[in-house]
């Protein structure tokens, strides 16, 4: 267990620096829309589902079998107004956002990791599992920044 529980940190732990290779000294890249996403919107996103995520953690830890609730990803980006933001402003937060998301995770007990909660969308899920679900979505979203970037 203890080297799974390692490997998730190390691999949530790479994207940082993985956007800020790819993102970081580029001053050409400009939002998109809110319909059609660029890098600008899709590491934005990545900050706010970071965000979501964790507080799903804590939710677990905190709270005996918790519903944790779902989010709509179109919705924040319109009320966050991803669009408006830069991509040093949303790189930043999201840099923010997973660093806080390691901590919590570095200082876990190996039992924590097991720890459930329930969704609609997904059913019985620990923190590992959102974990795991950070680090798919890390690929996905590298994927199409990759595209957008050619």
């Amino acid at each position: 267990m203890i080297d799974a529980v390692n490997e998730l940190i190390d691999e949530l732990s790479k994207t940082t620096e993985i956007l800020k290779q790819k993102l970081g000294e580029r001053d050409d890249i400009t939002p998109q829309s809110t319909d059609n996403w660029g890098p600008v919107e899709i590491v934005a996103h990545m900050a706010t589902q970071e965000q979501v995520q964790r507080n799903r953690m804590q939710e677990i830890l905190t709270k005996h079998v918790p519903y944790l609730k779902d989010w709509d990803p179109e919705k924040a980006a319109k009320e966050k107004d991803y669009s408006s933001m830069g991509m040093s402003e949303v790189l930043a937060e999201f840099v923010d956002q997973r660093g806080d998301t390691l901590v919590l995770l570095v200082n876990l007990a190996l039992k924590d990791w097991d720890k459930t909660g329930v969704s609609d969308t997904m059913g019985e899920v620990s923190i590992e599992d959102l974990a795991s679900d950070l680090i798919d979505s890390d690929q996905k979203y590298l994927a199409e920044i990759d595209k957008h970037l050619g």
